[in-house]
């Protein structure tokens, strides 16, 4: 679900509608929040998952410690680190592995590493500890020579049986560690003191089947700080148990017996059941690598909520059919309102859009409207009376005033107009009416007989036309360019 958060571009879009102010700002954040923490979360399952996985699988505990570091390291964002094992004196660690992070380290490999300064206070205490000032505590004496710079540790217990056995170590985080960080790496030291133990066990049924219960254990602990519910549906007895987290989410509690499968799949919401069905047939038969998915799962007082669902088969008959399921629920009931509320406002920004469209359509059709009109009542309400105007005689003055009527009007209901006007808005009224008379081809003489005004302030409302138009001081005809303007 969270990849398709990013594949689909939704933070863009949710970023563009805040832009265009078509959801305010506070919806936005919450939005772009709900998005952050869920591929967060979805980060924290699918590395805590693969953990489980590489333990599931029985390599050599050497492999499988490395798998555990490096999912456990990349998802709290340490560079450096290393996964050791208390010896059987129980004064120093044996260190399986050590990345350096790309960093010098002119250490001997060889050295021992004794138990002591923080590592002693994590055995000691059996529980995560780190140091954001390493270099500047009292641990950075027992470093030896030539040792990488240490800019933050954290070390992480592995517990067997309530004994520390091992730590895995983290350093040089970009940012500080922090409680979050102690907890992820505690889930994962679970996981790696589980495979440890199932290394020693691997040749022994009974020894083997206390393991995978611990693993399962580890593991709920584990999905426990990813607020993961676990079930498990047995095949050979029909029964699905919920783990306390599970339970807690469909609101039952902890003692709930142990219940058929077909009374679970009926929790299911009639609509999502079929697919969900399908989906989970299609895995069990081998046609689906994965089983994830999305659906409503009836609480105990009636109430639906989503619940992103995913599992796996851990356990097979030896002719390779299903014998033992493990699945976890995370309650997505939050973000599915979001993104709810995401296509509700989108569905309404689409009606008021189309609103919109219609309301500027008419408008644009009124002003044709009105346009045609005003063409109109000007050719049958005025042009008419200067047609008769103009076979009259009448005094030069006169006539040019006619003829300044005639033009601006023609002007009016012409398109050109617009465009003419729009170029020349520094103008004032006086240089419009001269400037309007040079692009008609009159002279400076016959502007002034037309304005009642003298040759010279014609000429020097000319001057300022230019210079207004900033093309004062160039080659370029006044008439041509005011002709240019009317295009």
């Amino acid at each position: 679900m969270y990849e398709q958060f990013k594949e689909s571009g939704i933070r863009e879009k949710i970023s563009q509608l805040k832009q265009e102010d078509k959801i305010g700002d506070d919806l936005a954040v919450q939005l772009l929040a709900a998005i952050d923490v869920a591929d967060r979360r979805n980060q924290e399952l699918v590395a805590l998952m693969q953990g489980s996985q590489a333990v599931m699988e029985q390599k050599a505990f050497k492999d499988t410690a490395r798998s555990i570091f490096d999912y456990c390291k990349n998802l709290i964002g340490a560079t450096s680190g290393y996964v050791a094992l208390l010896s059987e004196t129980g004064e120093e660690n044996e260190v399986l592995f050590l990345e350096a992070g790309g960093f010098t380290c002119t250490v001997n490999p060889e050295l021992p590493m004794p138990v002591r300064g923080m590592r002693a206070q994590a055995y000691e205490e059996n529980r995560a500890i780190y140091d954001n000032d390493f270099m500047h505590s009292e641990w950075v004496e027992f470093l030896p020579r030539g040792h990488v710079t240490l800019k933050n540790v954290l070390f992480a217990p592995l517990i067997l049986h309530d004994m520390t056995i091992g730590l895995i170590g983290l350093a040089n985080k970009s940012t500080d560690f922090d409680e979050k960080d102690a907890k992820i790496a505690t889930s994962f030291g679970s996981l790696a003191a589980v495979a440890l133990q199932n290394s020693h066990n691997i040749d022994k049924r009974e020894k083997t089947e206390r393991s995978l219960q611990e693993a399962m254990k580890r593991l709920h602990l584990a999905m426990e700080s990813a607020e993961q519910g676990v079930w498990e549906w047995d095949f050979e007895t029909g029964l699905v148990t919920f783990d306390d987290i599970a339970l807690k989410m469909l609101d039952y509690g902890s003692d709930l017996q142990p219940v058929k499968g077909e009374w679970w799949i009926e929790q299911i919401h009639p609509d999502d059941r079929r697919q969900v069905e399908k989906a989970f047939n299609r895995y069990l038969s081998g046609q689906s690598k994965r089983y994830n998915t999305e659906f409503r799962l009836r609480r105990m007082d009636g109430k639906f909520i989503w619940v992103a669902s995913s599992a796996r088969v851990i356990r097979y008959d030896q002719e390779g059919n299903p014998l033992l399921v493990v699945g976890t629920h995370r309650d997505v009931t939050k973000q599915k309102r979001e993104e709810n509320i995401l296509k509700e406002t989108k569905d309404r920004l689409e009606k008021l859009n189309m609103g919109l469209q219609v309301l500027i359509e008419h408008r644009e059709q009124e002003m044709r409207r009105l346009e045609e009109n005003v063409v109109e009542n000007a050719n049958k309400l005025i042009a008419p009376y200067i047609d008769k105007m103009d076979k009259e005689r009448m005094s030069g003055r006169n006539r040019a005033y006619l003829e300044l009527i005639a033009a601006n009007l023609d002007q009016l209901v012409s398109p050109l107009a617009r465009n003419l006007t729009s170029e020349m808005a520094n103008l004032t009224p006086a240089q419009i009416q001269i400037a309007d008379l040079v692009r008609k081809g009159k002279t400076t003489k016959e502007i002034a007989a037309a304005l009642n005004i003298s040759s010279n302030a014609v000429s020097v409302q000319r001057f300022k036309i230019r210079k207004r138009l900033k093309i004062l001081n160039r080659k370029i005809n006044l008439r041509f360019y005011l002709e240019t303007l009317a295009r």
